[in-house]
């Protein structure tokens, strides 16, 4: 077996390989290759385990910056092919990309996993680290939070954002890119939202259309933007108003909670994803 750089032509056998391992959802060669077309952009990684000139599984990663605490590393998916699961080559993938994110200057690495690969974290040396929050409200009871200190603008790409911009991560980290690209990539109904103060970028928000009632919104700020942090995230949840959508939800670190509840008040609960991490 072999790990090494994925290419486009790989998502036929990653077809297979979704299908094995996200067998609630239905894919399309096509639809695996819009899925990856972010994959191939410069701030990514994306590796490949082969074996006999098959494709057999693949991880997706990234580093971010932080204000406070250097780069981070983001594993945003792993996923191999059931029937080559407990054979190591999900822990090949993640050595590989835990070399690459160091040599990136990554000083740890961020993870959300769902409960049923907790233990696959765990036995690679993760550790849990807190919990996220489900928040969630009726758009119509979000206030509405007027400044003309701070102005709205809706981007067509994501990577129109300075690449200076260092978020707070009061959003989960990663899940504002991953919300863009639902909206940039994947072509979903959502918006992609840059505010600024005295013509600045302060932060950044998405909102992505989920079914004919729910929508889901990810916020973030830089720091020199906390003060404005509710009205970003009122900003951002209420842009789901102009379609059929009644309610807005975010899953957001619980060490982040606090700042949210300024915004609205929301129904809260324990999300169902771990959020883990690693030293590197």
């Amino acid at each position: 077996m072999i790990i090494r750089k994925g290419k486009m032509w790989d998502c036929n056998d990653l077809l297979t390989v979704y299908q094995t391992t996200r067998w609630s959802e239905e894919y399309t060669t096509e639809e695996v290759k819009e899925e990856h077309r972010l994959a191939g952009l410069e701030r990514w990684g994306w590796l490949v385990a082969e074996k006999d000139d098959q494709v057999i599984g693949e991880i997706i990663f990234r580093v971010e910056p932080t204000p406070n605490k250097g780069l981070v590393g983001i594993i945003r998916s792993i996923d191999v092919d059931i029937r080559f699961q407990k054979q190591g080559v999900g822990r090949q993938l993640v050595s590989e990309a835990e070399s690459i994110l160091k040599k990136r200057q990554a000083q740890r690495i961020l993870i959300r996993s769902p409960p049923t690969a907790y233990n696959f974290w765990m036995k690679l040396g993760y550790f849990g680290r807190g919990k996220l929050t489900w928040i969630e409200d009726e758009i119509e009871n979000i206030p509405v939070m007027r400044t003309s200190s701070i102005s709205t603008h809706r981007l067509r790409e994501f990577d129109d954002l300075p690449d200076s911009l260092r978020f707070s991560h009061l959003a989960l980290a990663d899940s504002l890119a991953k919300a863009a690209s639902d909206v940039v990539d994947k072509n979903e109904v959502g918006r992609v939202l840059e505010f600024q103060r005295e013509g600045k970028p302060i932060g950044a928000g998405v909102v992505v259309k989920k079914d004919a009632k729910k929508a889901e919104f990810v916020a973030d700020v830089v720091p020199d933007g906390l003060d404005s942090f509710p009205v970003i995230v009122s900003r951002t949840a209420r842009a789901a108003n102009r379609w059929t959508t009644t309610t807005a939800f975010s899953i957001v670190p619980d060490d982040s909670l606090g700042e949210y509840i300024g915004s609205g008040t929301w129904d809260i609960k324990e999300a169902r994803d771990i959020p883990v991490t690693k030293l590197l």
